[in-house]
């Protein structure tokens, strides 16, 4: 059946820019129902890559408040 879901290897956008980022990583078939379900897109990045930048963001977000 071609229209049955598959694991997918992903390369993370940010592979060598972050220390932490895994390179590669496995978006499975129960994380792209997850997607799919709430109508979001493919990830770009690894898990890790994903918390640093919303931690970047946060931090962002935060540091606007102060003048």
């Amino acid at each position: 059946m071609s229209d049955e879901i598959q694991n997918q290897k992903i390369t993370c956008i940010d592979k060598g820019k972050n220390p932490d980022c895994l390179g590669e990583f496995i978006w499975t078939t129960g994380d792209q129902e997850w997607y799919a379900a709430r109508n979001l897109t493919t990830p770009k990045r690894c898990k890790n890559c994903r918390k640093r930048k919303r931690e970047q963001f946060e931090k962002r977000q935060a540091n606007d408040g102060r003048e």
